[in-house]
C-alpha cells in the first residue's frame, strides 16, 4: 500500500470504448513495468478510480486516503484534463504536499503524461514540470501517447512506458512526499482555479484556443438548468474539452463589460449562460444590463429554459428580460445569441458547441483579414501547430451548421 502511485485522468477521455481500451492498456502496461522495477508482486502499485464522481457527490474514503498517501501522481494531460475541476483538485493535493516537504529541493509529486497534444502551454502550476526528455520517442510530444498507441510504432509506446515507469519508481523509492493526515476534498481548491485567481490577466490569454464562460445564475457554476443533468459549469468544461479548447470562468458582476472587452481585444471566445429565473437578482441583473450596452464580436449568450417549448410571450421572466434587463439584445438579437429556443439538455449542448465554433470562425476571419494579423499572432506559435495537427487549414474560415431549433 505504501508503494502506491495515483493515476489521475479525465473521465471524459474514456467516454468512447476505443479510448477506454487504450487507457486500460496503458495503465496496465505502466503498472506492470513499475512492479518489475520495484520487485513488487502484490499488483496494487497503482491506485485507479473508475467511478464518475459528480460535483457535490460524496468522495469515497479510499480515494481520499490514496491522495493523502500516494508517493506521486501520474497525470494524463489533455484538454479535458485541464477543464476538469476534479482533476484540478487532485493536482492541487499533490502540489500542496510537495510544497510542504522540508528543504529547498521539492519532491517530484507530478509525473506528467502527454495523453493528447498540448495546445497553448500548461496551467501555471504545471509550467515548470518537465513533460519529456531524450528518453521519450520524438513522436510522443507531437502526437501524445493516445495517438502513439493508435498510429505509432509499438516500440515508441514501450519507450514511453519505460521512461515513465523509471520516474514513478524513483519517486516511490525516494519516499520524499509528506503524507496528509486528513483531507476535505469538498474544500480542496482546484489547481486551475488557484492559477486563474492569482493571474488577473488570465482571461486575456489563449486566443481562439480557449473559451471563457460567464454564468449569470444564482447558483453559478452549480446551476442545473435541467434536472438530472450536469451542472452548467460541468457542461461548459465538457463542451470545451470536446472541442479541444481550454476553459475559464469569468465572474458575473458589474465589471463584466470590461472583462469582455479584454477578451475581444485578445480574440478569446466568450459565452454567457443565463438563468431566466436569476435575471431579476443581483448582481446578475446589473451585469446583464451593462452587457446589453456593448456589442462584441467574440461574445455569445444562451438562455436555458425548462420545458419542451419556448416560454410564452406572457412569461414574467421573459418580459423582465425584454423590458428591463436586455431590451436591445433581446428585441434585436445580435449573432451568437439564443434567447428563446434552448429548451432541453440536447439543445443546450448543441448550441453551446455551435456558438463557440461560430465565434471562433469569425475571430479567425478577423485575424486573417487584418493587416497586422502576422504581428498579432506571431506570439502564438502553438496555434498554427495545433491547427495543422487537427487538419484545420488556416487559409480558410471554418464553416458552421447551426443546430436545429426543433
Amino acid at each position: 500500500m505504501s508503494q502506491r502511485y495515483f493515476f489521475s485522468y479525465a473521465r471524459a477521455n474514456t467516454k468512447w470504448a476505443a479510448d477506454s481500451e487504450l487507457m486500460r492498456r496503458f495503465r496496465e502496461a505502466l503498472e506492470a513495468e513499475v512492479d518489475q522495477l520495484l520487485g513488487a508482486a502484490g499488483g496494487d502499485t497503482c491506485f485507479f478510480d473508475s467511478t464518475d464522481i459528480e460535483a457535490g457527490a460524496e468522495w469515497p474514503a479510499v480515494l481520499a486516503d490514496s491522495l493523502c498517501s500516494a508517493k506521486a501522481a501520474v497525470c494524463l494531460y489533455s484538454p479535458n484534463y485541464f477543464n476538469s475541476s476534479w482533476c484540478g483538485k487532485e493536482v492541487g493535493v499533490f502540489l500542496d504536499r510537495a510544497a510542504a516537504a522540508p528543504g529547498p529541493q521539492k519532491p517530484a509529486a507530478i509525473i506528467p503524461v502527454i495523453w493528447m497534444p498540448l495546445l497553448k502551454g500548461l496551467p501555471a502550476p504545471l509550467e515548470k514540470i518537465q513533460t519529456h526528455d531524450d528518453d521519450f520517442p520524438a513522436a510522443y510530444p507531437q502526437l501524445g501517447l493516445r495517438q502513439v498507441m493508435n498510429v505509432g510504432a509499438p516500440s515508441d509506446f514501450f519507450k514511453v512506458v519505460s521512461a515513465l515507469a523509471r520516474r514513478i519508481a524513483a519517486a516511490i523509492q525516494s519516499d520524499n512526499l509528506p503524507p496528509l493526515q486528513k483531507l476535505d476534498l469538498k474544500k480542496q481548491p482546484s489547481a486551475w482555479d488557484v492559477a486563474i485567481r492569482s493571474d488577473p490577466t488570465s482571461h486575456k490569454k489563449g486566443g481562439i484556443t480557449k473559451t471563457c464562460f460567464v454564468f449569470a445564475a444564482r447558483d453559478g457554476w452549480d446551476w442545473k438548468p435541467y434536472p438530472g443533468e450536469p451542472a452548467i459549469g460541468a457542461l461548459a468544461q465538457a463542451v470545451s474539452g470536446q472541442l479541444g479548447l481550454r476553459y475559464e470562468e469569468l465572474p458575473c458582476d458589474a465589471e463584466l463589460p470590461d472583462r469582455l472587452r479584454d477578451t475581444l481585444e485578445h480574440d478569446v471566445p466568450t459565452v454567457v449562460f443565463a438563468d431566466p429565473s436569476s435575471a431579476s437578482l443581483q448582481p446578475f441583473e446589473t451585469a446583464l444590463k451593462r452587457y446589453d450596452q456593448v456589442y462584441f464580436l467574440n461574445c455569445g449568450l444562451i438562455v436555458a429554459w425548462e420545458g419542451a417549448t419556448p416560454p410564452p410571450a406572457t412569461d414574467a421572466r421573459w418580459l423582465h428580460i425584454q423590458r428591463t434587463v436586455c431590451p436591445q439584445k433581446a428585441i434585436v438579437p445580435p449573432p451568437h445569441h439564443d434567447w428563446l429556443t434552448t429548451v432541453s439538455p440536447e439543445d443546450l449542448k448543441a448550441r453551446s458547441a455551435a456558438v463557440i465554433e461560430s465565434i471562433r470562425g469569425q475571430l479567425l476571419k478577423k485575424v486573417l483579414s487584418s493587416d497586422t494579423a502576422v504581428v498579432t499572432k506571431a506570439e502564438d506559435s502553438a496555434l498554427e501547430k495545433d491547427a495543422e495537427q487537427k487538419g484545420v487549414r488556416l487559409d480558410v474560415v471554418p464553416q458552421l451548421n447551426a443546430p436545429s431549433a426543433a
